[in-house]
């Protein structure tokens, strides 16, 4: 990595969090004097890097919703063993919620 990638990535790591598009990312590193391309790259593997780390909290989401939804109905069965309707629910939604999160990361991962 020369000089100018090394700045370009800086610049482009101080919009992660700041919740831009990609094309204005591009727009405030092209306005700085990096060349198209190179602002081009780096806003794309900023936008990559954030939906990347949004996928890995939602997948903790998702297994946290698992586990209570687990540990509910087996509590809920032996306390009510005729009403144990609602923790299946949120263990099929924290179970879906997964598996959908998981097949988005592969995509990303490889697109």
């Amino acid at each position: 990595m020369d000089a100018e990638t090394t700045k370009a990535y800086l610049a482009g790591l101080k919009l992660k969090h700041s919740g831009l598009s990609e094309e204005v990312i591009y727009a405030r590193l092209e306005k700085q004097g990096f060349s198209e391309d190179l602002a081009r790259r780096v806003a794309r593997d900023v936008i990559s890097e954030n939906e990347k780390e949004q996928l890995k909290d939602n997948m903790n989401y998702g297994v946290v919703v698992a586990i209570m939804g687990s540990l509910g109905t087996v509590i809920s069965y032996f306390i009510f063993e005729d009403r144990i309707y609602i923790f299946p629910g949120l263990l099929l939604t924290g179970i879906g919620s997964i598996l959908l999160l998981r097949e988005r990361r592969k995509n990303i991962n490889n697109g």
